[in-house]
């Protein structure tokens, strides 16, 4: 991730790659609360980069889902898994 934050920048959909792996790691350890901050960056990278509505978004979009409701945050997940089946 430092790598990809020197070399394109914080906000480039290249670094948006190692966040949203980095987010999917922590997700698999367990740290939750770790891999959420993460699953909003890339989200609001994507949307900057592509736009709301783009299939790149989606997965964004989806990885949030997907955390909010391994965290139990069912309504949080709710809109966030309608917005991907809009996509």
């Amino acid at each position: 991730l430092e790598i990809d934050e020197a070399a394109h920048g914080p906000d480039h959909p290249k670094t948006c790659i190692s966040v949203n792996n980095l987010a999917s790691l922590l997700k698999a350890k367990g740290d939750l609360d770790g891999a959420e901050p993460l699953c909003r960056r890339a989200l609001e990278i994507d949307e900057a980069a592509h736009g709301p509505d783009h299939p790149k978004t989606c997965i964004s979009v989806n990885n949030l889902a997907s955390l909010l409701k391994a965290k139990g945050d069912l309504d949080g997940a709710e809109p966030l898994c309608r917005r991907a089946l809009e996509i």
